[in-house]
């Protein structure tokens, strides 16, 4: 280290000032060596003051600084300010900090310099700078556009996805007033939210119309001490799908109440969920006297067998033939249609249950016209018998064995031709063809004359 002359401060209370105050305080020549340094560089620099006269100042910095601190001083004594102008030095033990230079020229080119440790407030600083860029970087990165105002309505931020939506540009908009940056907002239904959300403290949420553009927006905005934060997305696509999806539900449950059938759903633990009108009347109770209930108290008891179950699981349908219990105890046959479906992860039952007491009715009438019928034939005195298109005889009445001399098994299944010599049509089919309830049209007689042939065969036999 070379030897220097140790220049005194111009007064004695300046130096009493200078060798306590709390910055590290140095005297440089007009080299920039130092040649007088104050108690603080102890704990600045962890060197005594005496250490650092003669040294070259530039030696003490990291040597990318050098050269900045050489201009630095040379502007100083050449007038101009020099101010916390952040630079590293090393410390004794080699450590680097960074140090806040202020510096005012003095007489003969020297220059006084006062320092600071800042590398904690640098670190910090630098710190809270990451967290901003990773703030940033997440905000922007995030579905929603975002924006923040404070409690003057100043844009304090807003992400790029928020800027593109009015069309401004992001760095020249923060600090101005949002309804400058966004006149679109004047009016709106959004910032009636924004102005509630700041009188009131309350965060607020809310699907609104954007006339601007023509969309749905989703708003849902944060209130703090600072002002507000919002965040916003076009949720157009999702409100057209859910009209379309209550559209689809109302279509769904406009069939499901006109339908002609009971309709039940039930759900896996087999308890109803859902009826039609047409199931509260077929059964006699309220939709709300149905819903939760057992299927069972309308079953009549009946097993649903695991096989059953397992099969409407593969995708199949199953029809049953029960009895039906209504509210009042009384039953009732019914054809059931049993299918299963899925909606939210949960297995549904849909169960399409139809009234046969109609039907039932409608073929116990038929059999007893039926029997009526066959009582009827089975007296009458002439011959009777029922052919089908092929010409082979399907029933005989008594009256007929009688005129042809042969039991019924005889005759049943047995051709036409056997029976008779001729026929008054020209074709069997073709008065098959043109006959009405077993009389032929063509010579208005019981079974095409089937007694007077089949007497004249029987005679010739």
């Amino acid at each position: 280290m070379s030897t220097a002359q140790v220049l005194p401060f111009p007064t004695d209370d300046g130096n009493f000032h200078l060798d306590h105050a709390f910055d590290m305080m140095l005297l440089l020549d007009r080299g920039n060596v130092v040649v007088r340094a104050n108690a603080a560089v102890r704990e600045v620099l962890g060197c005594a003051p005496h250490d650092l006269l003669g040294t070259l100042c530039t030696a003490l910095l990291h040597p990318d600084d050098g050269a900045p601190f050489a201009a630095l001083l040379e502007a100083v004594r050449a007038g101009q300010a020099c101010r916390d102008q952040e630079l590293r030095w090393f410390r004794r033990d080699g450590a680097l900090v960074w140090l806040a230079l202020s510096a005012r020229a003095g007489a003969e080119g020297t220059v006084l310099a006062s320092l600071h440790d800042v590398t904690d407030h640098r670190q910090a600083r630098d710190e809270l700078k990451r967290s901003q860029e990773r703030l940033n970087a997440m905000l922007d990165s995030i579905g929603d556009a975002f924006f923040a105002v404070d409690r003057d309505w100043r844009l304090t931020y807003a992400n790029r996805k928020a800027a593109d939506f009015v069309g401004v540009e992001l760095d020249a908009s923060v600090g101005r007033h949002v309804l400058d940056v966004a006149p679109a907002l004047i009016g709106s239904e959004a910032l009636d939210h924004y102005r509630a959300a700041m009188a009131t403290g309350e965060p607020r949420s809310a699907e609104i119309w954007w006339a601007p553009l023509g969309i749905w927006l989703e708003i849902r905005v944060y209130p703090s001490g600072d002002g507000l934060s919002v965040y916003f997305h076009d949720i157009t696509q999702k409100r057209q799908a859910e009209d379309a999806v209550r559209k689809s539900e109302q279509r769904f449950r406009n069939l499901f109440q006109a339908a002609g059938d009971s309709i039940m759903i039930v759900d896996a633990a087999l308890r109803v969920v859902a009826v039609n009108e047409r199931a509260c009347a077929c059964f006699g109770y309220t939709e709300q006297e149905f819903l939760g209930r057992p299927v069972a108290e309308v079953d009549g008891g009946f097993p649903y067998d695991r096989a059953m179950l397992e099969r409407l699981r593969a995708g199949g349908t199953h029809l049953l033939r029960i009895e039906k219990r209504r509210k009042d105890g009384s039953t009732f046959p019914a054809e059931v249609q049993v299918s299963l479906f899925e909606d939210g992860g949960q297995d549904y039952f849909q169960a399409i249950v139809r009234d046969l007491t109609g039907r039932h009715e409608a073929e116990r009438q038929l059999r007893e016209s039926e029997r009526r019928f066959r009582d009827m034939i089975a007296m009458t005195p002439s011959g009777y018998l029922l052919a089908d298109f092929n010409s082979r005889v399907l029933d005989v009445n008594p009256a007929l064995c009688a005129l042809v001399g042969r039991e019924p098994q005889e005759l049943i299944g047995s051709p036409l031709s056997d029976l008779f010599v001729d026929c008054p049509c020209t074709a069997w089919k073709r008065c098959c063809a043109m006959r009405k309830g077993g009389m032929c049209t063509c010579c208005s007689t019981a079974a095409c004359g089937a007694a007077r042939t089949a007497g004249r065969k029987a005679s010739r036999a």
